[in-house]
């Protein structure tokens, strides 16, 4: 419990600390900002000039030696505090991500379903519908052929009625496809609230030779880097490899010499 109360402690005087630390080593502070404030003002026109800035440097790079030894070891203790706090925060937090993602896409999965479900019964009404409507027709088309029938008989006609007859027989109406659902025209079912919907969308490249001569024919006003990537790392690596054994640089490629300081 104590140790928490330093911790807490510690946290919330983190500025003050950080401030006393500067005043107790206000000479080396002074020597810092002195040299922040001459860097902008070398230049370098001769070797006399050249040599004083290489002192400089070096003057630099120790100021900054002394300051990393006077904060690293209160940084390291800072970080070994950090790793132990997102520890248990990541304790707790991950797992309770990961349930409410879990439990989040059983509801989804439901809606989904009941959406389903409901697309489903919609083409089965439709079907239903154009089977009745079908069959109508039918019963009206052999009703009347039935009904010419009758009469050919009555007026005496026994070959065009027997013919009537047998097409009355064959009459059937073919079945009329039903276009199914379009899933988009039918909503999902109401949202439930904690739960929020997620859609993404992700494209595959099915033929790379294809893909890529589209690219290349320039017949799409999209830029060819907007598809394709390239690894930086590894071409500067192999960049590196060839300029240090003379070769040439990858066909299309060229290898640029960079020279900084440090």
């Amino acid at each position: 419990m104590e140790d928490q109360l330093v911790v807490c402690s510690a946290l919330d005087n983190a500025n003050m600390y950080i401030e006393t630390i500067e005043a107790e080593n206000q000479p080396l502070v002074k020597r810092a900002r002195e040299n922040l404030a001459r860097a902008s003002q070398i230049v370098v026109t001769d070797r006399e000039s050249a040599e004083l800035a290489g002192m400089f440097v070096a003057q630099c790079k120790g100021l900054a030696g002394e300051f990393e030894e006077l904060y690293d070891d209160d940084i390291a203790k800072a970080f070994s505090l950090h790793r132990s706090l997102t520890s248990k925060r990541k304790a707790f937090v991950a797992p309770l991500k990961s349930a409410a993602k879990t439990v989040a896409q059983l509801v989804t999965d439901w809606r989904q379903e009941e959406k389903r479900i409901a697309d489903a019964l919609a083409e089965k009404i439709a079907a239903e519908a154009a089977e009745i409507e079908r069959k109508r027709v039918e019963d009206e088309l052999q009703a009347q052929a039935l009904a010419d029938a009758a009469k050919f008989e009555d007026e005496g006609d026994v070959e065009a009625a027997t013919e009537r007859f047998e097409q009355a027989e064959q009459i059937i109406v073919p079945a009329v496809p039903v276009a199914p659902v379009d899933p988009s025209s039918r909503p999902m079912p109401a949202p439930i609230a904690g739960v929020r919907d997620r859609t993404t969308y992700t494209m595959t490249i099915e033929d790379t030779t294809v893909f890529l001569r589209w690219i290349l024919a320039g017949a799409t006003p999209l830029k060819f880097k907007d598809f394709l990537s390239v690894n930086v790392q590894a071409m500067n690596r192999e960049g590196t490899r060839r300029a240090k054994a003379g070769e040439d640089a990858l066909p299309g490629c060229t290898i640029t010499k960079h020279v900084t300081g440090a």
